[in-house]
């Protein structure tokens, strides 16, 4: 017999463990997504190039995994400006803009991105940024923040005057 003293003990336990693992996923192609929380976070698309765009607010701390992402926007495609995100790849991934001041994956300067396959998977991101922004890292006058690839294929290009991965023009 459980005495009266544990069931509020094995109650507020439950809560707690069913609250952990949960992913809180989200489908990129029916609307732009905002991560204010640590996640985990997962974002799905279905191939197709949507105009929609991500952002995880600054100070944030999230591990999110990209699923057949795709995104081609005017302004940046992914902002994670502040934040410090650890970006798992699952399937093909593509983060466009057409803005000549952002990055298509924003991380300038204050920022921490690590860049992986998700674990059983092979994944791929393919950025670009706009005409002063890098690819991966700062947009127009930014420096990048610390950027880590451990794996995956990335394939970065940007417009002409900012880094494939790293700065935007007049960035570090």
């Amino acid at each position: 017999m459980i005495s009266m003293i544990r069931i509020p003990f094995l109650i507020a336990l439950l809560l707690l463990t069913s609250h952990v693992a949960m992913a809180t996923d989200y489908n990129i192609n029916t609307g732009s997504i905002a991560i204010n929380t640590p996640g985990p976070h997962k974002i799905t698309g279905d191939g197709s190039v949507t105009n929609n765009t991500i952002l995880v607010e600054s100070s944030v701390t999230a591990t999110i995994t990209l699923v057949d992402v795709n995104i081609n926007t005017n302004g940046c495609a992914f902002d994670m400006t502040g934040a410090t995100v650890t970006l798992l790849l699952q399937g093909d991934n593509v983060l466009q803009t057409t803005d000549n001041d952002f990055a298509g994956l924003q991380a300038p300067i204050g920022s921490t991105l690590t860049i992986n396959n998700a674990v059983g998977y092979d994944g791929t991101l393919t950025v670009s940024g706009g005409l002063y922004g890098a690819a991966i890292g700062g947009g127009a006058n930014q420096a990048a923040g610390a950027i880590t690839i451990e794996g995956g294929t990335i394939n970065a290009t940007s417009a002409v005057y900012g880094a494939a991965i790293g700065g935007g023009n007049n960035g570090n």
